[in-house]
């Protein structure tokens, strides 16, 4: 190989050198004081992160799980004293059948939320 490449598997034993794909892309730091519908981000974004410092309750609609694709990341932090209500597509859930939405209702708690588009009973796992 020349430098930069790395070592590529077809899986059944044929070896190739490739140029090294980029991985995903930082984590964006985003402040969203208002009640928003996050759009669907990018296929090289692997983590969105949202901060919300408000004294009045903020609702955020997350994108769809299935657009987002299967282990993307948003991470949501709450600093100002009014509570967040982190809400699902339409369709969509959190963690069980039922719970289309989560309140982050102390202040500076946060909660990740990743995508597990393959599951039936679930959009979005609270970890």
């Amino acid at each position: 190989g020349t430098p930069d490449q790395v070592l590529k598997t077809n899986g059944s034993g044929v070896l190739s050198w490739v140029a090294q794909s980029s991985g995903g892309s930082r984590p964006t730091v985003t402040e969203q004081n208002s009640t928003a519908t996050l759009s669907t981000p990018s296929t090289s974004t692997l983590e969105e992160i949202y901060t919300v410092d408000h004294t009045a309750t903020v609702t955020i609609t997350l994108a769809s799980s299935s657009a987002t694709g299967e282990g993307f990341k948003y991470n949501i932090k709450r600093l100002g004293t009014g509570s967040v209500v982190v809400q699902c597509a339409t369709n969509e859930f959190i963690d069980h059948t039922g719970q289309a939405s989560f309140t982050i209702s102390a202040r500076y708690d946060s909660i990740t939320l990743v995508s597990n588009n393959t599951s039936p009973h679930s959009s979005w796992l609270l970890i």
